[in-house]
């Protein structure tokens, strides 16, 4: 697999990982205002897996900061999109 794929599809997974992360972090807010505390515990098996999955997509990442050059515009625009989601707390707004 060429160094290109490889850091295509890892971000491609670190997308759908932090995609993923996101609604569950969304559902948690929306249980927490419900005041549904007892529903929370049911999520944290898979945010923990999430949240282990997306540290080890952005080392991967990480590994060669120089290949996420080569990656289409549209899917970095992508990435791009959901870190800043990540980073500014943007989980829901309602």
């Amino acid at each position: 697999m060429s160094n290109t794929t490889n850091t295509t599809s890892n971000i491609e997974a670190l997308i759908r990982v932090t995609s993923r992360l996101i609604g569950v972090l969304n559902h948690e807010v929306e249980m927490l205002r419900a005041m549904r505390i007892g529903d929370i515990e049911k999520l944290q098996d898979e945010k923990t897996n999430l949240t282990v999955a997306y540290e080890n997509c952005v080392r991967a990442l990480q590994a060669d900061p120089t290949a996420l050059g080569a990656v289409e515009p549209a899917v970095r625009q992508e990435l791009d999109a959901l870190a800043h989601q990540m980073r500014r707390g943007e989980i829901t707004r309602h």
